[in-house]
């Protein structure tokens, strides 16, 4: 029988293991299976599968500081200090099925069949039969090494269960870090070697500690922790499952929504036309309150600005919500959040509220105010009408006394220069003759009030 396929994909195989010094005895074992020793190349396959059990054990005791690995490192290294008899299937049975989870009961099988396969070419006196020492085939040697590579020992040391409990402790810690660049840092050095089961299971456990969390920084590291996992495994974490925990979610827990899309968009793609009508009038109704740093209003401006679209906010619920954020805060927030695209897609509601907020300032010191709210737009606007537009506004104002608020003495110069310095030095050197106009008219408006 032509086995040079079967060695070929062997050698492939081999590509996938984890560990390096695992491969190399691995590769024996394949040199051993090509020139027809098989009862070696069991042998020394059985050896890499004990050894990858020992080293993967290594791994989450120092790397992750797994108390059962641990144990069982503690366990072999007592027992060859006194010498004592190491039961290797114990290994692999109570630690690396049962306790880290890293095979299942079906592999598990698999491997044994591979153990006794060893002991039938280790131990000839004891499984003799009529006088004929055992030899596996070919084909038995052949399936081993792959059964031993595709259920174990291409595995990275950390997966399933294990895993997320790793996790879970790690994210709840005080000195785990609050940004998405030292979080995406941290995760891709202890949570690299995870398997696609892990990826599968963290989306679900990441939204469920979301929803449930009332801590505000935990509930931060919650949803950029699963940002960095739906960017690295987006087809595995978001599943059928995930989908519909999505759109499960209870109404008491629709406030948190807005902030997780805002941080993730993508799951907003997720949503029945059943579950955005509902969360629709949830936000339209929902009185939020502006000390609460998760359910403030700063993430419903965001969330409405980004999502106008996919649930059709009206212009009136938008500029609405404008003009009520900026009771609170200023413009730069919400404007640092959206997009080139997103600006313009909403450019046109985000003016005309604006222009309100404008038109009402009634003293010198709402104008200040009102013109620090503004520099975030401003600064996004290439467009000479629009910012004539917010100019003429400007100019147009009329406060207490009928003068103009803007540019009433004693800060109107200083007032002037903080417009200017807010717009792009580009759109200002390509229109240098309009800006000088108009501050023309504002010294004619200055005058005329005096």
């Amino acid at each position: 029988m032509d086995f040079s396929k079967g060695i070929l994909d062997l050698e492939v195989l081999v590509s996938k293991i984890y560990d390096p010094e695992v491969k190399k005895l691995v590769k024996e074992a394949i040199a051993c299976y090509n020139v027809g020793a098989y009862r070696s190349a069991i042998n020394t396959l059985w050896i890499s599968i004990v050894y990858d059990s020992h080293k993967k054990a290594l791994h989450l005791a120092e790397k992750y500081g797994d108390t059962s690995a641990s144990r069982m490192i503690d366990d072999i290294r007592r027992k060859i200090s006194n010498r004592n008899y190491i039961k290797e299937w114990e290994i692999i049975e109570d630690y690396i099925h049962q306790k880290f989870k890293l095979v299942n009961d079906v592999e598990l099988e698999k491997i044994d069949q591979i153990r006794k396969l060893r002991n039938l070419c280790s131990h000839p006196i004891l499984f003799q039969q009529e006088g004929v020492i055992y030899e596996p085939t070919a084909e038995e040697v052949r399936s081993a090494i792959r059964n031993a590579i595709e259920i174990f020992l291409s595995r990275p040391p950390i997966i399933g269960k294990s895993a997320i409990a790793i996790l879970d402790r790690e994210i709840k810690s005080p000195n785990f870090p609050n940004s998405y660049a030292e979080i995406k840092r941290f995760v891709d050095d202890k949570f690299y070697d995870v398997d696609q089961s892990f990826a599968r299971n963290i989306g679900i456990y990441l939204i469920k500690e979301y929803l449930s969390s009332k801590d505000f920084n935990l509930s931060v590291k919650l949803m950029l922790v699963l940002k960095y996992f739906i960017e690295r495994y987006p087809d595995e974490v978001i599943n059928d499952k995930f989908r519909n925990l999505i759109n499960s979610v209870d109404e008491e827990n629709y406030v948190k929504l807005p902030a997780l899309f805002i941080t993730i968009p993508k799951i907003a793609t997720l949503l029945t036309e059943a579950t955005k009508y509902k969360l629709k009038n949830f936000l339209v109704g929902y009185k939020f309150d502006p000390s609460s740093p998760l359910n403030d209003i700063y993430w419903k401006v965001v969330f409405y600005l980004k999502f106008s679209d996919v649930f059709s906010f009206s212009k009136q619920d938008i500029q609405n919500l404008i003009l009520k954020f900026c009771k609170y805060s200023d413009c730069n927030f919400f404007m640092e959040n959206l997009s080139e695209e997103e600006f313009q897609k909403n450019k046109q509601v985000i003016l005309e509220s604006l222009s309100i907020l404008i038109k009402n300032v009634q003293n010198f010191q709402e104008a200040s105010d009102i013109l620090a709210k503004l520099k975030g737009i401003l600064k996004r606007l290439v467009s000479i009408q629009d910012i004539e537009k917010i100019f003429n506004t400007i100019l147009e104002n009329k406060g207490w006394y009928g003068n103009n608020q803007f540019f009433q003495s004693p800060q109107a110069e200083s007032n002037l220069r903080f417009i200017l310095e807010s717009i792009s030095p580009n759109v200002i050197r390509g229109n240098v003759e309009f800006f000088m106009n108009y501050i023309d008219k504002i010294y004619d408006n200055f005058m005329s009030d005096y």
